[in-house]
């Protein structure tokens, strides 16, 4: 049976996403083709304006004509740290995703950065939720982190089952490592010190204690959640919070940022909490 590839495959979206840190990042002329037995090629264009000199790409699909799209779980090709450029092309392997042809609609993405531009670092707003994602509100807490690893820990309950007390390895905190959403990464320890030197003042926001970073209309709340304790795994300190940087300090250790004093370095198999700064 001849396939009508031009009615199992329509083309496309093309979305227009722009960040409030003044780098616009646009996706235009995207089209599809079957290429081969169960792979779809998916080409697009990529204009980036500002400071931004690359950048990821998502890929999601629809059945229902753009009512509701879901992520390509298994694509290749031009998706991370893409830069300006024409016919770039990523390629689906429909069988993993559990089709062997159909009708789609594509929908190629960059990160929409929300964040708040403090002393030239675009902070995010909120904690790191599960890898990948962020929290609702600012108050919100987050999950907990050993440096270097993206496994989650929550930030409630005394105790937790299977902690892991050995002492993560690496002289940075890995890509693949890396916890925050896409076009987000941890912060280093220059500009962990950089957001003391904006100012900040403890308040409490919706009933939870933390401080604020900043002034004016430029400033980020981090809330005092604790941590976990590198032993077993217990939380501790729940009158501050304790936040991540991406920077080493010895073969066991690493830097982070006390909201009640100043950074510091600690050991790395403690759960802490991660605030991102956009790429």
């Amino acid at each position: 049976m001849k396939l009508d590839i031009k009615r199992l495959f329509p083309i496309i979206l093309s979305l227009f996403l722009f960040g409030v840190c003044a780098n616009a990042q646009i996706i235009s002329n995207v089209r599809s083709t079957f290429s081969c037995p169960g792979k779809m090629t998916i080409n697009y264009d990529l204009y980036i304006e500002g400071n931004a000199s690359t950048t990821n790409v998502t890929v999601s699909y629809s059945t229902d004509n753009g009512q509701a799209y879901y992520p390509c779980t298994t694509v290749t090709g031009d998706l991370n740290n893409q830069s300006t450029g024409k016919d770039k092309s990523v390629i689906w392997d429909l069988a993993a995703d559990g089709f062997s042809t159909g009708f789609f609609v594509f929908k190629v993405e960059v990160p929409k950065i929300e964040c708040v531009i403090i002393r030239g670092v675009c902070w995010a707003t909120c904690n790191v939720d599960v890898p990948g994602t962020f929290t609702d509100k600012p108050e919100d807490p987050g999950m907990f982190y050993q440096w270097n690893r993206k496994i989650a820990w929550p930030a409630t309950g005394a105790a937790v089952t299977g902690w892991d007390s050995s002492h993560p390895t690496g002289t940075t905190w890995e890509t693949d490592n890396n916890v925050c959403p896409t076009g987000y990464r941890v912060p280093t320890l220059a500009e962990l010190r950089s957001l003391m030197a904006s100012g900040s003042q403890w308040i409490t926001r919706n009933g939870v204690n933390g401080r604020l970073f900043g002034s004016g209309n430029n400033t980020i709340f981090l809330p005092a959640v604790g941590y976990r304790s590198n032993n077993n795994g217990a939380l501790s300190n729940a009158e501050s919070g304790y936040y991540w940087s991406s920077t080493p300090n010895e073969s066991l250790s690493a830097y982070y940022l006390s909201i009640t004093s100043a950074y510091d370095y600690t050991l790395r198999n403690f759960g802490f909490s991660v605030r991102c700064v956009a790429e």
